[in-house]
């Protein structure tokens, strides 16, 4: 949602902190797992 409002220009980017090795991993995953129109990738 906060992406989208982004990309409409109808919010500023966000910097996000994230500061536990945990969510370093998740955050990472994440990345690495996105498409480019950042859309949820079928169920196989």
């Amino acid at each position: 949602m906060l992406a989208d409002l982004v990309r409409r220009k109808r919010l500023s980017p966000l910097k996000v902190y994230v500061d536990s090795p945990i969510s370093n991993a998740a955050t990472r995953i994440t990345l690495a797992n996105q498409n480019p129109a950042g859309c949820r990738k079928p169920a196989s």
